[in-house]
């Protein structure tokens, strides 16, 4: 949706996406594999973020999220790594050959 002036207008869901998105994106650049940190790395890297660029969409929703919007990036965050991390094990149980992998994938 864009506003009157021709700017994107986004939701507060994805406005958090882009920011979750950033966090991961910046842990990285910092030689850190998002995979291994909690939800308050995450936040910490928006801070970060912050302190850079306040422009950007990623600062505007660590600026002003409720405690609601920061509990939903915890909850997503947490998801993001489980969904991950089930992922990489049949991947691995795949590249080994084992077929019962795609049971695992269903």
């Amino acid at each position: 949706m864009l506003d009157k002036n021709g700017f994107a207008i986004y939701t507060k869901k994805e406005q958090r996406e882009i920011a979750t998105s950033a966090a991961r994106a910046y842990l990285r650049r910092q030689g850190i594999d998002p995979m291994t940190t909690g939800p308050e790395s995450g936040l910490a890297a928006l801070g970060d973020l912050l302190r850079l660029d306040e422009s950007t969409i990623a600062a505007q929703w660590y600026i002003n999220a409720t405690e609601n919007q920061f509990k939903l990036f915890e909850q997503e965050w947490r998801a993001w790594r489980k969904k991950r991390c089930r992922m990489m094990r049949i991947t691995r149980k795949l590249n080994k050959g084992d077929i019962s992998a795609l049971d695992d994938a269903l």
